[in-house]
Parts: C-alpha cells; structure tokens; sequence
C-alpha cells in the first residue's frame, strides 16, 4: 500500500492512532459492531470509507442521531441484562428449601459456613 492509498485510508489512520497493542487489537470489532448497527454493508474498511463520506458530504446530523440510537440501544440491551441478574438474585436468595419430590434440599448462601459435626 503506498503512502498516498494509506493516507486515503480512514481505518489504518484510526488504527495508526491508537498506541496500546491490546486497544489496537480489540477496537477494530468493536467498529464493526458499530457500522454494522449504522447499516453499512461490506469489510470492515468498506465501512470505514462510507462513513467518512457520510461525514464529508455533511451529512453529520444523521451520524449522531445514529450513533445515539447505537448508544441507547446498548445501554437498554444492559439494563435488561442487570434487571434479569437481579431477578435471579433476589429469587435465589428468598428460597430457603426447594423440595424435589421424596428429596428435601437445604440451601445455604455462601457467606455461611456449613455446621460443623461435633
């Protein structure tokens, strides 16, 4: 790739801006997951190349409006998630026998100790 096709390039300058090798690693499929929600089709770089001719053509409200619904749309996806977590926390921890036909089970949390045989 020569120096002029590189500078064309809005991936490999994004990616030249990154300094950690683990960040460098791990945003080009976070960036995926993005212009795949904002509905840009092909590789990766494709993507990169039509977002940055979206944004030239001036087109920059449209990529907020998107980014912000990308963005309420995660934070939702985690509420439910946090909200099920809880659910199954508090469930768990309001049952104190579960029977199971002729079997009776004891549950015990973990911050207790099991007793001890004398």
């Amino acid at each position: 790739m020569s120096v002029i096709e590189e500078a064309a390039d809005p991936l490999s300058q994004f990616l030249y801006a990154l300094k950690a090798p683990e960040t460098k690693r791990q945003w080009p499929n976070r960036l995926k997951v993005v212009f795949d929600f904002l509905g840009f089709p092909g590789s990766l770089n494709e993507q990169s190349k039509q977002f940055m001719t979206l944004c030239k053509e001036g087109r920059t409200a449209l990529v907020q409006d998107r980014i912000i619904e990308f963005i309420s749309y995660q934070v939702q996806r985690s509420l439910f998630i946090l909200i099920g977590i809880t659910i199954i926390i508090l469930l768990l921890s309001s049952i104190t026998k579960l029977k199971i036909g002729p079997v009776e089970l004891e549950m015990q949390s973990a911050g207790e100790r099991p007793p001890t045989p004398i």
